[in-house]
């Protein structure tokens, strides 16, 4: 099931039984931290929960149509670009458990 934002908010209000205000405060600050601190360190892991870090795309040109020969081709030069990425973690021993 996706959720946006808001519902994540009216989701864990409800189940924690606290306002949607104070449930958006949790959540905002949470992913405040979160952007903070990968951005500061490149990664941040969360034991059982998973890892987020920053991939970076080196610079590069990208060819524009036109032009007969490979080397008179017009092109143009796309800076470096950063995304975020996440990685759940493993779990392996939940799985174990259940065996």
């Amino acid at each position: 099931m996706s959720r946006n934002k808001n519902n994540l908010i009216a989701a864990a209000s409800s189940g924690v039984g606290v306002t949607q205000e104070q449930a958006a405060a949790v959540i905002n600050g949470f992913l405040r931290e979160i952007i903070e601190e990968t951005a500061m360190s490149g990664r941040l892991c969360l034991q059982e929960f998973g890892a987020f870090r920053v991939a970076i795309a080196k610079p590069r040109m990208i060819p524009l149509p036109g032009g007969k020969k490979k080397l008179t081709k017009p092109s143009i030069h796309v800076a470096f670009r950063a995304s975020p990425h996440f990685r759940e973690a493993c779990r392996k021993a939940e799985v174990w458990r259940k065996r």
